[in-house]
């Protein structure tokens, strides 16, 4: 008697997968495990990755041959319409600066949405939570308490609050 083994469809569905399978946009069968779904979203990535990288080499060549080809050799070639040669050498230019100017806009705009340090907004946030707060300052550090109440409010939770530390607090031990 000859035993043969029975796999059920299942079994053959995972194994009979293939990346020519799942055309791009369809969604993976429901059998499919996680692993499976990150493999083939891992080989469309990598194609479209090399995909890319080989486009960028060839835009990047073309480009390099237009600015540094003479004319007559591009007309030999049947290329009579092609941009002025100046944009060759303004283009990367204006690039360059633009990503320069970009830097010092969104330093700027930082520096305006600051509030002035002299603001009641630089004493207390939006997420101030009123804690009652120790500051000690022992021989070469400080340590921070939280009152006795307060520990007892947070005890039966597991992550305590987010609190912010009095500025007059941090005040009286830095500067007396």
């Amino acid at each position: 008697m000859v035993r043969r083994k029975v796999s059920s469809s299942v079994d053959a569905r995972k194994t009979d997968r293939r990346f020519s399978d799942f055309p791009e946009g369809v969604a993976m069968p429901p059998s499919m495990s996680f692993l499976e779904t990150q493999r083939i979203n891992a080989m469309q990535m990598e194609i479209y990755g090399f995909a890319g990288w080989i486009a960028s080499i060839v835009v990047f060549a073309c480009y390099l041959l237009w600015a540094y080809l003479p004319d007559s050799v591009l007309n030999q070639y049947g290329i009579s319409y092609y941009p002025s040669r100046y944009w060759a050498v303004a283009l990367p230019a204006m690039l360059c600066m633009s990503i320069f100017m970009v830097l010092i806009i969104y330093v700027a705009i930082n520096l305006l949405s600051t509030a002035p340090l002299d603001s009641y907004n630089t004493i207390r946030g939006i997420s101030y939570n009123d804690c009652t707060w120790k500051l000690t300052l022992s021989t070469d550090k400080y340590t921070v308490t939280m009152a006795d109440e307060d520990i007892q409010a947070q005890a039966s939770v597991n992550t305590p609050a987010f609190t912010d530390i009095p500025l007059t607090s941090i005040n009286r031990v830095l500067f007396s």
